[in-house]
């Protein structure tokens, strides 16, 4: 038996609230697919970007070309824990400089 398989929620209420991380990309995910690859990408990645708003304009891009990278990520392998990984490594990238001078 595969790990993954033993460690799936047994039940769609489990299922649709997997830890609150699934729901926001999977419900974006799966309510724009049906109008291509390239719509539902551009949308999570705008949605990714404009949610980063308080880091100024360059914190958009910034963020909408990463939002674009986990997109095409996402769209391709469907996982979304190499992106939890990837955001966790950015994170530390960035804010452990500042932890470090304080």
């Amino acid at each position: 038996m595969r790990i993954e398989a033993a460690l799936r929620p047994r039940s769609s209420r489990a299922r649709q609230f997997n830890f609150g991380i699934r729901v926001e990309s999977g419900y974006l995910f799966h309510t724009l697919q049906r109008h291509g690859m390239w719509a539902t990408v551009l949308a999570a990645a705008l949605f990714r970007g404009f949610s980063h708003a308080t880091m100024g304009i360059s914190g958009v891009a910034v963020m909408f070309a990463m939002g674009m990278l986990y997109g095409f990520v996402y769209w391709r392998w469907r996982q979304l824990w190499p992106l939890i990984v990837a955001h966790s490594l950015q994170m530390l990238h960035s804010l452990l400089p500042q932890a470090l001078a304080a």
